[in-house]
């Protein structure tokens, strides 16, 4: 099991998340060298865990599977495996967990382009990075609501990127 040990204490804390002050409506633009560009000029760095550890799942998955099947060494080898996905899976995580809490505590109404995810991931020249990147979760936390709790989100038209003018709140 990769997983290893998690600790959950329950605490009782105020909410926190109050009505960001400063500053209004920010469009963000989701890309593969920046993972997020806001309109006011502020960048969210991308991380592109899976390129930067790709040549040790390369070494591990063909270590595997020169073990013979039901080894305690391939046990040992897929466990060594399942660890590195997990980190990558974990800091992909944390990155964009990072974006929309800042997202959630600086701007009070967030809009962001309705990209087709699932269509960009045909596209064979591009489909790891994106995978990497992350814009589906992006797009799906943003849908949800949940992680920005009450601010006020709404959609922009990829082909369009004028957020004043085709900014549609839900």
């Amino acid at each position: 099991m990769a997983d290893g040990w998690y600790v959950d204490l329950p605490v009782e804390a105020e909410e926190r998340l109050k009505a960001a002050e400063g500053r209004g409506a920010v469009g963000v633009d989701l890309g593969l060298r920046t993972l997020a560009t806001f309109s006011d000029g502020c960048c969210a760095p991308a991380v592109m865990p899976h390129c930067a550890e790709h040549k040790r799942i390369v070494r591990l998955s063909r270590s595997m599977s020169r073990k013979q099947k039901g080894s305690a060494n391939r046990a040992k080898a897929k466990a060594k495996l399942a660890r590195l996905h997990l980190r990558i899976a974990n800091v992909r995580k944390d990155a964009l967990h990072k974006l929309t809490t800042t997202l959630a505590t600086n701007y009070s109404t967030i809009g962001t382009e309705d990209l087709n995810v699932s269509g960009m991931l045909k596209n064979g020249k591009l489909a790891r990075a994106i995978a990497d990147a992350g814009f589906a979760a992006v797009c799906g936390e943003e849908g949800s609501g949940g992680c920005f709790g009450n601010r006020e989100t709404g959609l922009c038209e990829a082909e369009k990127p004028g957020l004043h003018s085709n900014l549609q709140t839900t």
